[in-house]
């Protein structure tokens, strides 16, 4: 019996675990700063495979997520927005939320919706992400599938669920990682193959203009100075 068969099968869903604040970025209570320059790196990333965002804690790295969200949602893009905790480790409920972030966006993704929404029980996962992929492919819309604090959920059964994903992603697809480190999905490769582009902390500081945009007008020039080259641009 093939995975949709099987899906089919599935009883009416329970989405009482379903965190549903987890599909939307959280607005920081601060005025931010125009990120126009970050932006646009990541929407060189729209027509590759990966925009992987990479660095510690405080460098600013899901605000501007959160911009480049709201500004490709303003340009009517399909972008959904996944933020990972630790109990999204376990590899199913990690493509259930997945799953459930693509079609909260108009994705349809059929009765693989309605088996998300039942944590996906004991469909085994590497069938399940090739099912997902095709259902996206057959949208035929682009789609850009947001990916907040992927190390909060990093386990070796996550990594190689995404390595599987980005070998068999479609073309209307690009997946966003944010996370503090690394993961282990062979980025230079997917780099020089021009499918993948990399933010690292030297992306993420704020320039003068933009740090003197943070600051204010009530800031002298010198003092401007001094905290830049202080902070060396840490937002």
């Amino acid at each position: 019996m093939n995975l949709m068969a099987e899906v089919d099968e599935l009883p009416d869903s329970d989405s009482s675990w379903i965190v549903e604040n987890k599909f939307v970025p959280s607005r920081p209570n601060i005025d931010l700063v125009d990120r126009g320059r970050l932006i646009s790196v990541l929407d060189s990333a729209v027509t590759r495979k990966l925009a992987l965002v990479v660095a510690p804690a405080g460098f600013g790295k899901s605000t501007g997520l959160y911009q480049w969200f709201e500004d490709l949602a303003s340009k009517d893009v399909k972008v959904s927005w996944l933020s990972l905790d630790e109990a999204d480790s376990e590899v199913r409920q990690f493509l259930a939320y997945c799953t459930i972030a693509l079609a909260n966006v108009g994705v349809d993704m059929a009765a693989l919706e309605i088996a998300a929404r039942n944590g996906f029980a004991e469909s085994q996962p590497s069938r399940l992400v090739s099912s997902i992929l095709r259902q996206i492919q057959s949208s035929k819309q682009n789609q850009i599938l947001i990916l907040d604090d992927y190390h909060r959920a990093s386990s070796p059964e996550v990594e190689s669920i995404v390595q599987q994903m980005i070998r068999e992603m479609p073309k209307n697809l690009t997946l966003c990682i944010n996370s503090r480190f690394a993961p282990n999905l062979d980025l230079p490769m997917l780099v020089a193959a021009g499918e993948a582009v990399e933010i690292g902390p030297d992306q993420l500081r704020l320039t003068p203009s933009e740090v003197a945009a943070a600051l204010g007008d009530n800031i002298a020039f010198q003092d401007t100075k001094e905290i830049i080259e202080q902070t060396e641009g840490w937002p």
